[in-house]
C-alpha cells in the first residue's frame, strides 16, 4: 500500500497494527519459552555439577583418608568344630618354658647333670 492509501483508510491502518502487535506477542513467548528452556538446562547442569563435585570429595577423602579397618570379631574356642582352634595364649608359652626350666632344674638337683 502507499502512503496516501493508508493515511484515508484507517482500518487498514488499524488491521496493519493488530498484525504487528500478534507477530510480537508471538515473537515474546518464542523468546520467553527460549528463557525458560535455557534455566530448566542451567538448574540441571547446576546439579549435575554440585553432585559431581561431592563425588570427587568423597573420593579424594577416601584416597587421602583410608576407612579404619573394621575390628574382627575374636574367635571363641568352641564356637564351630570346623573352626581352627583358638590360637595359644603368651601366658601358655610362659608356664610351659618355667615347667621344662622346672623339670631341668629338678633333673639336674636330684642326679647332678642336665643331661642324661
Amino acid at each position: 500500500m502507499k502512503p496516501s492509501e493508508t493515511q484515508s483508510n484507517p482500518s487498514v491502518l488499524q488491521a496493519q497494527l493488530e498484525t504487528l502487535r500478534e507477530e510480537r506477542e508471538r515473537e515474546r513467548r518464542q523468546l520467553q519459552a527460549t528463557i525458560d528452556d535455557l534455566r530448566r538446562r542451567l538448574d540441571a547442569e547446576s546439579g549435575a555439577r554440585e553432585s559431581a563435585d561431592a563425588e570427587i570429595r568423597r573420593l579424594t577423602l577416601m584416597l587421602t583418608h583410608p576407612p579404619a579397618p573394621e575390628p574382627k570379631a575374636q574367635p571363641t574356642p568352641t564356637a564351630n568344630r570346623n573352626d581352627r582352634p583358638a590360637p595359644a595364649r603368651p601366658w601358655f608359652w610362659v608356664a610351659l618354658a618355667v615347667a621344662l626350666i622346672g623339670a631341668a632344674l629338678v633333673r639336674w638337683l636330684a642326679y647332678g647333670r642336665l643331661l642324661p
